[in-house]
């Protein structure tokens, strides 16, 4: 079974996951706090396979973080959210954070998240995905200005033949990031694979032929 740690101020709302995770053989809860720095001290003790945390909750959650996907690679980390946007998203794939769960989502999508992240998989709210469907429907402009400077660097070296751990080296990005960074170019341009993107970055002019 899954190895779960929880942290989060709220005992009611930490109780109430606990419960239902218990309850419906989703995971083990090996402990729970309420300071991140409580969590840090007996994670090495504890070796969860995921750490669920409210990121709500404390000011100085988000450096904390960063410090345990940095210093614990075997641990995958989950966060609640009361809302959350295409840029937090990006900051949190960037802090090494795998997964991401709304607070007002349902119990069983936490279950789908934790099993996901478990796998080694990325989860993020489905609310993201529709925004960027939507994004995409209605039709991104497919030119230079539709595209961030740092997703101009990875079409460079995508289109090179570069892959995601080569191209994370290069920009010194994790591995996670640079996945990100390429299901975004491919939904803005509506490519389905590395050559039809390389066909339609030299039709925009983004790359020069080779």
């Amino acid at each position: 079974m899954i190895k779960v740690v929880i942290a989060g101020k709220n005992r009611l709302f930490i109780q109430s996951l606990k419960a239902f995770l218990e309850s419906e053989h989703v995971a083990m809860i090996l402990s729970e706090a309420d300071t991140m720095e409580k969590i840090f001290e007996r994670l090495p003790e504890l070796n969860p396979d995921i750490l669920l945390v409210d990121i709500d909750y404390e000011t100085s959650v988000f450096e904390m973080l960063r410090k345990i996907t940095s210093s614990f690679s075997g641990i995958k980390c989950i966060v609640f959210s009361f809302s959350v946007n295409s840029e937090d998203s990006y900051q949190y794939v960037n802090a090494g954070i795998k997964g991401c769960v709304l607070k007002t989502s349902e119990l069983n999508e936490l279950a789908d998240a934790i099993r996901d992240v478990a796998a080694g998989k990325i989860y993020f709210p489905r609310e993201l995905l529709q925004e960027a469907i939507a994004q995409h429907r209605v039709g991104v402009s497919k030119d230079e200005n539709a595209f961030t400077s740092r997703e101009l660097q990875v079409i460079q070296f995508l289109c090179a033949g570069l892959s995601n751990e080569e191209i994370s080296e290069k920009l010194y990005l994790s591995y996670d990031t640079i996945k990100w960074h390429r299901s975004n170019i491919l939904l803005k341009c509506g490519c389905k694979n590395i050559l039809s993107l390389y066909k339609f970055a030299l039709k925009n002019k983004l790359v020069k032929s080779v």
